[in-house]
């Protein structure tokens, strides 16, 4: 026996140990999986950092603390590989400066990074207009130019900031999209690239109205939709956590400006917070979905006015800026069940293209605030729209977004035109195609009105609109006929339109069944007599019992579909003398089912059962015991 053990152990220990070495490697591949030390998946590059800040903090009456965010960059700063400086600009005239900010290990309150000696991008009296996009392309191609020696480049926008209207407030002058475009431009052609990411450390810039400028000048962006409080981000945090996990690719550092943000938020401050790491390569095909969804709300208002509006109100608001989380916008638009197909579409086109830029979402909602601010109502963007009527004027110079978007807030923040034009539309099914007492036909009639010039109407089988069965028509043809219909539950959707091309009027009928009959043979087995028989027919679904009577062993049945049946239900069929079932067969209900077999019941008797089964019994229970004497035999011959 100790023989025999040692033998499977010597077959089973290498194959044990193959096995002990796959699983360790499998989970160790796993937990690295998201660790961003593994060198291997990223470039030379992502072990160096390079950061500039650009701190506006010259504002009468609303002064930030950059020496405090000075003072944290120098207590985060643990690793080589990093480099930052930053300009700032404070309160006050002639006193702009340039910082390499240095590490400082004993954690003072004093700045002791190197002001650097007569940066040539300064004025004569260095005083810096943080507004001017020339000041923001000077010092990023001077710190470019004499202290980056590669890895990724970050641009962090410090200051106060207005939402789509511009960022950097320095005095009564701000960096507009279009300003702020054209210093990325230049510092684009400077480098040969784009920057791989910008932070914008000041409130309500999560604006896709400003963001959307920027892609192709930078890769990533983190932004804000709320307010930012003046401590700002913590850098100490941030810096540390990105010095202690170098090498990092872009995104990684995007996610711990991110992070480090809203948890100081949620641990410290217990202040609302959100941050959201931007994808801007995503934001262009965002922003045509935004830009067809404009122009298709412009031709429903004002029949949907009252509607946008609404939703308007129970969206997440920025007060601040009078904008609105753009995707819990849609979202809500989108629940609405009488919402039009011709507006829903690009609604949820428009929804998914804003949800793909967000790569991170980051939200902190205190307490004292829940009341007010859903943490899942908080998405990543913003978009305008206030709830009263303002000038509209400089908003839409801002982009050709900001444009198509605010012509249609110029409409629905105007007056109310009234009640759409009353068409006594109906919606009639009817028995026209095969007259077999099934409604298989759609028929609209409609009073003539003058505000309603065409009609368009819309079937809706299974959650999809079928191209094929969309009809228009005058208004003064007065019906129209719809036959080239499949079985199912149609939404239908009526549209009718002004002569300007514009929707007057619409109307869903929901739910409106178009028949058919599914056409079945059900061939019983000739070896019974079908004599005083009968088919019994249950729907298991409904419960549903026909009876059919039998003078053939080739039986015709037919059931409509989708009322009172539906495609897939489970159909029992029994051939039946008084209460006794002679045969039965299994039906599930398919267009492509054309026959049916019976199959005959078992006639063996109850008693004839019993003696079967003891018989079996018998017989396993006589395999076991001769199976176990005959081991036993062998055993004793072998001695052991």
């Amino acid at each position: 026996m100790r023989d025999n053990a040692d033998i499977m152990w010597r077959v089973l220990k290498p194959i044990l140990i193959v096995v002990a070495l796959t699983a360790v490697s499998l989970s160790q591949g796993f937990f690295a999986s998201g660790l961003p030390r593994m060198t291997e998946a990223f470039s030379s590059d992502d072990a160096n950092l390079f950061l500039m800040i650009y701190m506006s903090a010259d504002t009468t009456g609303s002064p930030l603390d950059w020496t405090g965010d000075l003072n944290e960059m120098e207590n985060g700063l643990i690793n080589n590989n990093i480099t930052v400086l930053a300009l700032v600009d404070p309160e006050g005239i002639g006193d702009s400066r340039v910082y390499l900010v240095r590490r400082d290990i004993s954690g003072s309150e004093q700045i002791i990074s190197t002001k650097l000696e007569n940066p040539p991008f300064l004025p004569s009296d260095n005083e810096a207009n943080m507004g001017d996009p020339d000041t923001l392309s000077g010092f990023v191609r001077y710190s470019l130019a004499n202290y980056y020696n590669g890895g990724t480049i970050g641009l962090v926008i410090w200051g106060h900031g207005a939402g789509w209207a511009g960022v950097a407030i320095d005095k009564s002058d701000y960096l507009t999209r279009a300003e702020l475009a054209t210093a990325l431009e230049e510092i684009d052609n400077t480098i040969s690239r784009p920057i791989d990411l910008i932070i914008f450390d000041a409130c309500s810039m999560g604006s896709i109205e400003f963001l959307s400028g920027l892609s192709g000048l930078v890769s990533l962006a983190v932004a804000s939709e709320m307010e930012i409080p003046a401590s700002g981000f913590p850098y100490d945090t941030i810096l540390r956590r990105i010095s202690l996990n170098l090498p990092m690719p872009p995104s990684e550092i995007a996610f711990s400006f991110a992070d480090e943000y809203v948890k100081l938020s949620a641990l410290i401050t217990e202040s609302s917070a959100q941050a959201s790491v931007i994808d801007l390569s995503a934001l262009p095909e965002a922003q045509e979905r935004i830009a067809s969804l404009s122009r298709t709300c412009i031709l429903f208002d004002p029949l949907l006015r009252d509607l946008f509006n609404d939703t308007r109100d129970l969206s997440a608001a920025i007060q601040a800026t009078g904008s609105i989380d753009v995707i819990d916008y849609l979202s809500r638009l989108c629940e609405h069940d009488d919402v039009p197909r011709k507006l829903l579409r690009p609604a949820i086109a428009a929804k998914e293209a804003l949800s793909l830029s967000v790569l991170r979402n980051r939200v902190f909602v205190s307490a004292s605030d829940l009341s007010i601010i859903r943490p899942e109502s908080l998405s990543g963007l913003t978009i305008y729209y206030p709830d009263v009527p303002v000038s509209l004027t400089a908003y839409r110079e801002t982009s050709s977004l900001a444009e198509l978007w605010g012509e249609f807030l110029k409409r629905v923040m105007s007056a109310h035109p009234g009640a759409p034009p009353v068409t006594g539309l109906s919606l009639l099914t009817r028995d026209l195609r095969f007259d077999d007492g099934l409604n298989d036909s759609f028929e609209f009639e409609w009073e003539e009105t003058p505000k309603v010039v065409s009609w368009e109407f819309e079937f809706c089988l299974s959650g999809s609109i079928d191209p094929a069965l969309e009809r228009s028509a005058n208004d003064t043809d007065m019906q129209v006929l719809v036959d080239a219909l499949e079985a199912g539950f149609y939404d239908v959707f009526a549209y009718g339109l002004d002569g300007n091309g514009e929707y007057v009027f619409f109307e869903v009928f929901l739910g409106q069944a178009v028949s058919r009959f599914i056409d079945i043979t059900a061939r019983v087995p000739t070896t019974i007599d079908i004599r005083d028989t009968q088919l019994r027919i249950t729907n298991l679904r409904s419960g549903e019992v026909t009876y059919v009577s039998v003078s053939q062993y080739d039986i015709p049945l037919s059931f409509a579909v989708p009322t009172p049946n539906a495609i897939g239900d489970i159909i029992l069929v029994e051939l039946c003398r008084n209460d006794t079932v002679l045969a039965r067969g299994v039906l599930i209900l398919d267009t492509g089912t054309f026959e049916m077999r019976l199959f005959s019941e078992p006639t063996v008797s109850p008693i004839a059962l019993f003696v079967l089964t003891m018989i079996l019994a018998f017989l396993s229970a006589f395999s076991v015991l001769h199976f176990l004497r005959i081991r036993h035999e062998r055993k004793s011959r072998s001695g052991r």
